[in-house]
């Protein structure tokens, strides 16, 4: 952990310590170490996970599954920009990522995971959402929330689409 991206990690785990109860948003989990350091950091704290690459969502599962209560974290399989082409809430999203993992499930393996970028070829048949879509159904909270995002460059287009969800919510920012 000392290794890999020392500073992101070392301000996310100072947040998580100030905030046990928090809910992070770990945009672009790849293989999960930041939904490791926000699990096992505190056993209350929730972690919605977002990629773009079902393995490593798998992968990040598995990181999950070792957690003190692994129904903390939950799925999304997508990308996340300004464009809510896909539509739906945050709910019919885990369901829909959950069916996904379910039917690729023989790839699995930590080297079949690979980062996915907005301008790659065959984005036309990934999920698209925005956080302002995903989000649009759920109220305001107090619950402190983190977004870490590190999307390969598309971090404006994430931001872009979050306008209302980050006027409402006001979450600390952990940007790439």
């Amino acid at each position: 952990w000392k290794t890999y991206e020392p500073e992101s990690v070392e301000q996310m785990a100072r947040w998580i310590d100030e905030h046990p109860d928090g809910l992070v948003l770990d945009l672009g989990c790849a293989v999960g170490i930041f939904t490791a350091l926000a699990l096992h950091g505190s056993r209350h704290v929730d972690v919605i996970a977002f990629d773009a690459d079902a393995a490593s969502l798998r992968v990040t599962r598995r990181v999950g599954d070792v957690a003190a209560n692994p129904a903390r974290l939950r799925l999304v399989h997508g990308l996340i920009s300004d464009q809510h082409r896909t539509g739906g809430s945050l709910a019919s999203a885990i369901q829909t990522t959950a069916r996904t993992l379910a039917a690729t499930a023989h790839e699995s393996a930590t080297e079949t995971t690979r980062y996915v970028c907005i301008e790659d070829p065959g984005r036309a048949e990934l999920p698209e959402y925005t956080l302002d879509g995903l989000f649009a159904e759920t109220p305001a909270t107090s619950r402190p929330t983190l977004l870490k995002c590190d999307v390969e460059g598309a971090e404006f287009l994430v931001l872009r689409g979050a306008r209302q969800w980050l006027a409402r919510i006001r979450p600390t920012l952990l940007l790439s």
